[in-house]
């Protein structure tokens, strides 16, 4: 309330858009480099579901430094490609359950 200066009571004017984004949320450029270079890395990307999508952006976005952006996202499309095709869990993603 002390962010957009109103008070309890005050009437105020919400207006909703729709997410028009691919994710719901923003890639950051780091990832999207990544898949754009490695087809088999967006290809296996694109077949998980999207709540492991927005799940594996959402911890590369996570990261302040664009060098630690690039290296977490090559961890996780790396084991995203080791995982058993049509069985990716977040744990293999994370490389919890990789052998």
């Amino acid at each position: 309330m002390k962010e957009i200066d109103v008070s309890l009571g005050d009437e105020i004017l919400v207006e909703l858009e729709k997410d028009t984004s691919k994710y719901g949320l923003e890639v950051p450029p780091e990832f999207q480099e990544l898949l754009n270079q490695d087809t088999e890395a967006k290809s296996r990307f694109e077949k998980i579901s999207m709540g492991k999508q927005r799940s594996t952006i959402y911890i590369v976005q996570q990261l302040k430094s664009s060098q630690k952006r690039i290296e977490k996202s090559i961890f996780l499309l790396e084991n995203l490609k080791r995982a058993p095709l049509g069985g990716e869990t977040m744990r293999h993603i994370l490389g919890k359950d990789l052998s």
